[in-house]
């Protein structure tokens, strides 16, 4: 019982305040005059939190079709993800005290973090996914194999 308390803790109501959280403090810390960079910088913010919630709430599914290696690898992947798209709102933010960011390569560099992040994401699922579907198969060869070799015996001696 107490699992279903802990997992009701952390797969609702930990993003739950984490997202009240961080759009409370955009909320209070608005400038005087909001820009576009304002709104996309709290959506891509969220975004990053959806990502890392999604993970947590995924690693725990008990999903079957899901190795404990993809896991760890897919765990890595967003970690990598979360941290590279922090660093971009970092870094556009301290740049623009010193100069003027355009709004459209701050988008482009976001845009590519994420396609930087889906690509291999994506054929990491997948290779793992033909992986499995081979490692079904192993029992059946396996069988196979041993049939046709206990056959090839047999028509040896007899």
């Amino acid at each position: 019982m107490a699992s279903k308390s802990i997992n009701t803790l952390t797969n609702i109501v930990m993003p739950c305040v984490v997202y009240a959280a961080t759009i409370g403090l955009f909320l209070l810390l608005m400038p005087e005059e909001t820009t576009a960079l304002y709104w996309v910088n709290m959506v891509y913010l969220i975004l990053l939190e959806t990502v890392f919630f999604g993970w947590l709430v995924w690693v725990r599914a008990d999903a079957k079709e899901v190795t404990p290696m993809l896991a760890v690898i897919m765990g890595t992947y967003a970690a990598y993800y979360v941290s590279a798209g922090m660093a971009c709102i970092i870094g556009s933010a301290v740049a623009s005290l010193f100069v003027t960011v355009s709004i459209k390569w701050y988008i482009a560099a976001l845009v590519l973090i994420t396609i930087l992040w889906l690509i291999p994401a994506a054929l990491m699922a997948q290779a793992d996914s033909n992986h499995a579907e081979r490692q079904a198969q192993v029992p059946n060869k396996r069988e196979e194999l041993l049939r046709r070799s206990e056959e090839r015996r047999k028509s040896q001696i007899g």
